[in-house]
């Protein structure tokens, strides 16, 4: 699973923009595979995708730090 998450995050350099947007933080976006969330920040300007965290979904949700 680790290595598909990896695969995942990095076709992130070809469509940064394809995950959704997150409500409660501006700029951050989240992919969804399986049960994970890859959460990651895109800079246009810098053509750069940051992945912030990988997070699984049954995991309580109001612990996640995006910082």
């Amino acid at each position: 699973m680790g290595g598909a998450l990896l695969v995942q995050a990095e076709t992130l350099s070809r469509l940064p923009h394809r995950g959704g947007n997150v409500r409660q933080r501006p700029g951050i976006r989240k992919l969804l595979l399986r049960r994970y969330l890859i959460f990651y920040r895109v800079d246009d300007e810098q053509h750069r995708v940051d992945v912030l965290r990988f997070w699984h979904g049954a995991q309580d949700p109001r612990r996640i730090r995006l910082d």
